[in-house]
């Protein structure tokens, strides 16, 4: 009943979907505990980056925010001073086998999408070789960070340390797989939709479609072919 009571909740409730900050803080400047380490913030509930980061830089003053998103260098790290890092992470998802096969509603997955995680990643693309100007895919790689905190989020903190991080080079085949994988979920998400409440308006799931077969846009999938 008490399992039910929360499941329930998850539907009724409006929650708007949080966003997740990687915060580094480098320097010698910093508390034993915050210096050169790095800490995953789950954001306030509509709070822009801007906003966050100005919370964040207020209790230092003299802090310097870092421009790059890569890990710094140890002239950085080593220095006398204060050096502040912040990027949006996106939270992973852990496979729930309870939900395996399931017609399980969308703001119940939605909702184990951003809550209870303990992993995020950074995607960073680069580009090897020349650009080729008929598949911009061809050629775009991923440099994926992935960072893994003490505690799952949210907890008793808003924020948890980085404990392990790894770094992984996707490829542009596993990129376009990848890209087309969440399109798939995307479609099925909206077939879902529809078939819970067949009254909605099927706009959104024909432009879903269109986006993806229409060579007008994007050149279709063609381009994934390729």
């Amino acid at each position: 009943q008490r399992e039910a009571k929360f499941y329930e909740n998850i539907l009724k409730v409006l929650r708007p979907s949080p966003d997740y900050f990687a915060v580094g803080y480098y320097g010698q400047g910093f508390p034993t505990f915050l210096r050169n380490r790095v800490f995953i913030y789950r954001g306030k509930e509509y709070e822009r980056r801007e906003d966050f980061e100005m919370r964040l830089l207020t209790p230092f003053p003299y802090a310097e925010k870092l421009q790059s998103t890569s890990p710094p260098e140890q002239d950085v790290t080593d220095s006398p001073g204060q050096y502040i890092q912040c990027f949006t992470v996106q939270p992973v998802e852990e496979a729930r086998d309870r939900f395996r096969g399931r017609n399980v509603p969308e703001q119940i997955v939605n909702f184990y999408k951003a809550n209870n995680i303990q992993q995020f990643s950074y995607s960073r693309p680069f580009r090897k070789g020349p650009k080729d100007p008929d598949n911009e895919f061809a050629t775009m790689w991923i440099e994926r960070t992935t960072y893994v905190t003490a505690y799952p989020l949210p907890g008793i903190l808003r924020w948890f340390m980085v404990i392990a991080t790894a770094r992984t080079i996707i490829s542009p085949l596993e990129n376009a797989i990848e890209t087309m994988k969440k399109t798939n979920e995307k479609i099925l998400t909206e077939i879902n939709r529809h078939h819970s409440e067949p009254s909605l308006p099927v706009n959104p799931l024909s432009m879903l479609l269109n986006g993806i077969v229409d060579p007008a846009v994007m050149g279709g999938f063609a381009k994934y072919e390729t």
